[in-house]
């Protein structure tokens, strides 16, 4: 928050602390960024995905099973703040339209419930149809 005030920022950049209920500043964010240096599967990434936010996530292994950069959100270098101002700078003066879209698709058919229940599904049928065959 020192930072913030340094660089002028108060007013614009918000620093939330913890909290359980993110609907509301999903609701209220206009881009969603993950700067991490290490992540698994990020929750949070899928939900602001999931919110039609457009995404700009490290390029790392946890972030590329759900980002194809360019396809549904940016994927920068982990630890170049260069890059990272430069996604944003851009997420503010392009039309993420079709990335938001793509990102959103992508929540609903491979990471929801009912996606996830049919990928268990047809994994089940298959090995079922490799025990016929054997």
């Amino acid at each position: 928050s020192e930072k913030i005030r340094d660089l002028d920022l108060v007013g614009r950049v918000v620093m939330p602390g913890t909290f359980d209920d993110v609907e509301d500043f999903l609701a209220a964010a206009d881009v969603f960024t993950l700067p991490s240096y290490t992540e698994g599967l990020s929750l949070s990434l899928l939900e602001a995905m999931a919110h039609r936010l457009p995404v700009i996530a490290s390029d790392i292994v946890g972030n590329r099973q759900l980002i194809v950069d360019g396809t549904h959100g940016r994927l920068i270098p982990a630890k170049e703040i260069e890059s990272l101002a430069a996604a944003i700078y851009e997420a503010f003066t392009n039309d993420n339209q079709q990335q938001v879209e793509a990102a959103e698709s992508r929540v609903k058919t491979q990471f929801s419930l009912t996606g996830m229940a049919q990928a268990h599904l047809d994994l089940l049928a298959q090995a079922v149809v490799n025990s016929c065959e054997s």
